[in-house]
């Protein structure tokens, strides 16, 4: 089960790299609700949620944050 959390963890890294390039906010902050989802830490947990915050916050998603608040708490 560990190396599918890798794993994952792995792909949504490559693909949060991808979306700051272009950039896409909406698609950053879900890579990190993900990467939230998957921290090993609470550290590494409130740093994604920080940033899916932020992220969708660019974009006056309000409707995103708080379901992001829902589920990690604000």
């Amino acid at each position: 089960m560990a190396e599918n959390r890798d794993e994952a963890e792995e792909q949504y890294l490559k693909a949060l790299g991808l979306y700051e390039k272009i950039p896409e906010p909406y698609s950053i902050g879900m890579a990190h609700r993900r990467l939230a989802r998957l921290a090993s830490s609470e550290t590494a947990r409130s740093e994604h949620v920080a940033a899916a915050r932020e992220a969708w916050r660019s974009i006056g998603r309000d409707d995103l944050i708080a379901e992001l608040d829902a589920e990690f708490g604000p």
